[in-house]
């Protein structure tokens, strides 16, 4: 049946459709409340760590990812990152964090033998105020893999997450070294090497061999080199147990006003340094080289034989007349592991999935012809003698056919959600039509359109739609 509206196609009607289970993606667009990796771009270190590891899912690049080695406390150390905020959203069923990561064994390292790392997703609402990880730990491989963890409530309220809680949500991730011994010792001054430094003692290695409440020291200051270095023997490791993994140097100084220091490692005659670092107005406390993984001299891991050898350098500055900087303790910091090659976790991508449930809506004008049919099951039977018996089962399809225009510059978005609809597949609501049973749920089975104007601009459209629940009949 074929009805022509005339006037009634005047105005608009609503098209409505239910997505379960939709899938939105974000990814970190800033560095968070947590930063403790390195992050290596394209092969390149940099300081924006979340440029690594944000690009999309499917085309995750692994020559840039996050990175860290091992933590001494044997607790999770977090790269925490910041998100892309999230359109409006009806209903969240859940989030997950999904991170691609491996670990890498060190170079020349034994797969078999290489520490283990773990690794667990993590999320905070309130900047780190409060943190939440995956109850599960994943142990790493040599391989990339893509790990995984869902949320379906807000871990900080008990609650369904809200648009609100995504927008303040950051990610990440946090590994560690499971069911490591680390063994820790301290390699003290035995002997003056080189000694231009002033000193309270005639050996200049006895001033800093402990911390001293007398105050003996080493120092450069007036009347002294504005600038001087001291050179010490050190002591042998105590302990051969295990592997050395970490060596750096420590010392214990303080500055009547400011002052420049800095330290290294003397190894085979070749000088290793930091870099010359000013310390605060009246500091008073210990300062740290980076630790180094490898013996520089060599470009391998550490062995005990590098320790018995090694010298340790120390230089201070003063910057102004009468000034001081001075040194009361100095030592080199080794820690052992019972495991000898060392790993690092990589992660080349980190991204949060949204699941969620969502009501979208379209607007035509109303249709210019609309042409309804009901089609049934009917069965026939033929009798010897001539006569016959109709039987009508039930209706075996009810479609609805609307055909109408799209003028100006919304016709071209209006087309574009319809066929959006048709692509989703799920069923749609009609809504505001002139005749009140044609407002009920379908099946959009086709939809046609073409462009018969562009001035002005206009849209012929055709949506053929199957009704979606039909009733059994008796």
């Amino acid at each position: 049946m074929t009805y022509h509206l005339g006037c009634d196609f005047i105005g608009s009607f609503t098209l409505s459709q239910y997505n379960a289970h939709k899938k939105r993606y974000l990814y970190p667009n800033l560095d968070g409340c947590d930063e403790n990796w390195g992050g290596m771009l394209d092969g390149n270190p940099t300081s924006d760590h979340y440029t690594c590891i944000n690009e999309d899912r499917n085309t995750v690049d692994t020559d840039s990812y996050i990175y860290f080695t091992v933590d001494l406390s044997n607790n999770f150390t977090y790269e925490i990152l910041q998100l892309q905020n999230t359109p409006s959203t009806a209903t969240i069923n859940y989030i997950s964090i999904n991170c691609y990561a491996r670990k890498e064994n060190a170079t020349g390292g034994n797969p078999a033998t290489s520490i283990d790392k773990s690794l667990v997703v993590s999320l905070t609402t309130d900047a780190c105020s409060s943190q939440y990880d995956s109850t599960k730990e994943w142990n790493l491989t040599n391989h990339w893999q893509w790990y995984s963890w869902s949320w379906k409530l807000n871990p900080s309220t008990s609650t369904v997450w809200t648009d609100t809680n995504i927008n303040s949500l950051q990610i990440g991730v946090g590994t560690k070294v499971p069911d490591v011994n680390w063994i820790q010792q301290k390699l003290k001054p035995t002997s003056d090497q080189v000694h231009n430094l002033c000193s309270t003692k005639a050996n200049h290695w006895e001033a800093v061999d402990a911390y001293d409440s007398d105050h003996v020291l080493v120092d450069a200051g007036y009347p002294c080199a504005s600038s001087a270095t001291d050179i010490y023997g050190m002591s042998n490791p105590t302990s051969n147990a295990g592997y050395p993994i970490y060596v750096r140097w420590a010392a214990y100084l303080n500055y009547s006003y400011q002052g420049y220091y800095n330290a290294g490692f003397k190894i085979n005659g070749t000088e290793y340094w930091n870099t010359p670092t000013m310390t605060a107005f009246n500091d008073h406390k210990y300062y740290y080289g980076d630790w180094l993984l490898q013996n520089p001299d060599s470009g391998d891991a550490w062995l005990w034989s590098d320790l018995d050898s090694i010298q340790s350098m120390l230089w201070l500055k003063y910057v102004c007349p009468n000034c001081d900087s001075r040194c009361y303790h100095f030592y080199t910091e080794v820690w052992s592991s019972n495991k000898p090659d060392l790993s690092t976790t990589q992660v080349a991508s980190v991204y949060l999935t949204m699941d969620y449930d969502e009501i979208s809506t379209c607007t035509l004008t109303k249709p210019e012809l609309v042409s309804s049919n009901h089609t049934r099951n009917i069965k026939m039977l033929n009798f010897w003698n001539g006569s016959r018996e109709v039987y009508d089962f039930n209706r075996s399809g009810k479609s609805l056919v609307l055909k109408g225009k799209e003028y100006e510059n919304s016709g071209c978005t209006r087309i574009e959600c319809i066929k959006s609809m048709a692509g989703n597949g799920t069923k749609i609501t009609l809504s505001n039509l002139s005749f009140e049973p044609w407002n009920r749920d379908y099946k959009i089975r086709s939809f046609g359109w073409k462009r018969i104007s562009k001035k002005p601009d206009t849209w012929e459209w055709i949506l053929e739609l199957e009704e979606e629940n039909i009733e059994e009949e008796c």
